[in-house]
């Protein structure tokens, strides 16, 4: 476990995140930021975003509800990241991609 109380940018977390074992994440964003390092990911979620992000990538099953959350389940979780954890930045990558591509081409149809 980590504890740090200085502001760092997306970046300095993304190099933070490629160096751990695995990460529990709370934040959406923080998810994103370790799956594109290619760490392990178990989210704490609290918003239906996080499950969103998480089932769009196929790892649904790692988003543990707020309501349900407890100790002995996120260490199941966590257990079930680390022993499964594929490669899936390139993946990951070109899913955004194309949403951005998708994105573009929704706002050149309004224009």
């Amino acid at each position: 476990v980590v504890l740090c109380d200085t502001t760092l940018t997306p970046h300095q977390i993304q190099r933070i995140y490629e160096h751990a074992d695995a990460v529990v994440c709370t934040r959406m964003h923080s998810a994103i930021l370790a799956l594109t390092a290619g760490s392990p990911v178990v989210t704490i979620g609290y918003e239906a975003k996080s499950l969103g992000i998480m089932n769009d990538i196929g790892l649904g099953n790692l988003v543990l509800p707020i309501e349900t959350v407890s100790g002995t389940e996120l260490v199941k979780r966590l257990q079930h990241a680390l022993e499964t954890n594929p490669p899936r930045v390139p993946d990951f990558r070109l899913r955004a991609k194309e949403a951005l591509t998708n994105l573009h081409l929704i706002d050149q149809e309004e224009v």
